[in-house]
C-alpha cells in the first residue's frame, strides 16, 4: 500500500471517529447497525482494516452526513 493511500484511509477514519464522538454513538452502537462485532468496528476505526466503499457509505448514512464530507473534507 502506498503512503498516501494510507494517510488517506487514516485520515478518513479519523473523521469517521470524531463524527461518532460528536453524535456520543458507542463503537458498540456502530457495529450493531453494521452487522459486526464491536471489535471488527474498533479495527476499522484504529485502521487495522480497510473498509469496503459500502461499509464507508452505510458509515455515512449511520452518522447521517454526506459520504463526500466524509471522504473528500480535509482534516
Amino acid at each position: 500500500m502506498k503512503n498516501e493511500d494510507y494517510n488517506s484511509s487514516r485520515a478518513i477514519m479519523r473523521r469517521i471517529r470524531l463524527t461518532r464522538e460528536e453524535r456520543r454513538y458507542s463503537q458498540e452502537f456502530m457495529a450493531g447497525k453494521m452487522g459486526i462485532s464491536q471489535e471488527a468496528y474498533s479495527r476499522l476505526e484504529l485502521n487495522e482494516t480497510t473498509p469496503s466503499v459500502d461499509r464507508l457509505l452505510l458509515m455515512a448514512r449511520i452518522l447521517d452526513i454526506p459520504a463526500e464530507e466524509l471522504l473528500f473534507t480535509s482534516s
